[in-house]
């Protein structure tokens, strides 16, 4: 119950019905027990009586059976990750498999904010191969918390958003076409961003420039990477974000 992993949410949701379907049982047998002998024991049965020391016996017994019906829940055993898994739907099995290797295909990579570890990527996999469009997930970089989609065409970017939220991550954009040959990025080292009012505000004011396709803003990381349709100035960019009261140290 202390752990701080949430694939152990299944589990304890598991353990809190059998603690429910415990507590029910011991009410019903309660409820019998004393129903059955506290008219026998008051007398109200003719010819039929029980002495005072058979009753407290009667009584304890009855607290006893409650308490060995509780323990029961001792033998309830948490799966284990290897019988979670073998439980879980595999990735490959949303959809099914395609050539990604085809010309037709493209090849995008977006940046997921709070990519941590294997069972992050596994989630964030089996959300993304839902999404219609993509037909792969290839290549999920913890570092750089980065995933490069097999797509046929560029999916919304509102619903790359709501599908990796609803999996309990951040999605911070496209980084980079790796088909798109007019496109061009660019880095910019940012100081002052604390929170993620920061970023949104950092964003709009850098995607509201001509020539910025996107910009992808990590306040961790201290920059922002802006993908452009055209060249535009340092100046410019600088600029923008400078007017926010942010600091700038470097454009590559």
């Amino acid at each position: 119950l202390m752990r701080s992993n949430v694939m152990d949410i299944p589990a304890l949701i598991s353990l809190s019905k059998a603690a429910l379907r415990n507590i029910h049982e011991n009410l019903f047998w309660a409820f019998a027990y004393n129903i059955l002998l506290i008219p026998l024991a008051a007398g109200l049965f003719k010819g039929i009586s029980i002495s005072p020391m058979w009753a407290a016996a009667a009584m304890s017994l009855s607290s006893v059976t409650v308490c060995l019906n509780a323990l029961r829940l001792n033998l309830f055993r948490m799966p284990t990750m290897e019988q979670r898994k073998e439980q879980a739907p595999t990735a490959q099995e949303t959809k099914p498999a395609v050539d990604v290797n085809d010309p037709s295909y493209k090849r995008i990579k977006i940046m997921v904010d709070g990519i941590s570890c294997g069972h992050c990527a596994i989630r964030i996999e089996q959300a993304l191969r839902k999404v219609n469009g993509i037909e792969d997930v290839q290549d999920i970089d913890f570092n750089q918390r980065t995933a490069v989609l097999v797509v046929k065409f560029i999916p919304n970017e509102q619903v790359l958003r709501d599908v990796i939220r609803d999996t309990g991550y951040n999605y911070l954009g496209i980084v980079e076409d790796q088909q798109e040959e007019t496109q061009m990025t660019k880095t910019i080292h940012i100081e002052g961003m604390s929170c993620g009012h920061c970023e949104k505000a950092v964003k709009t004011a850098l995607e509201a420039l001509e020539g910025v396709t996107s910009a992808q803003v990590s306040k961790d990381e201290k920059r922002a990477v802006v993908t452009l349709s055209n060249d535009v100035a340092n100046d410019t960019l600088k600029k923008a974000v400078e007017d926010l009261e942010y600091e700038v140290t470097g454009i590559e």
